[in-house]
């Protein structure tokens, strides 16, 4: 798996954001808050802006990075052993 399909991977993962003026609950995915977009709340029906606090989707982005780089050692340290 590269380094783009995991990220695709993590960004599709869906989420829920608490709307700040209702309090109800939106499912929104990942992608959504790394590109900062606006959402409409599913029950007040107002928009709001996702921001990253802190730089929180760079830090995600180097956290997916490291993760990839994991599983890929993992993986050359993989045998398959076939035993009937």
């Amino acid at each position: 798996m590269s380094d783009l399909d995991l990220a695709t991977s993590f960004s599709n993962l869906w989420t829920e954001i608490t709307c700040p003026n209702c309090k109800i609950a939106n499912r929104i995915r990942l992608k959504e808050i790394l590109i900062e977009s606006s959402i409409i709340c599913r029950g007040c029906y107002k928009d709001f802006h996702l921001v990253q606090a802190d730089a929180s989707g760079f830090r995600s982005k180097q956290l997916m990075q490291q993760l990839q780089e994991e599983i890929e050692k993992l993986s050359q340290q993989l045998t398959i052993r076939i035993g009937f």
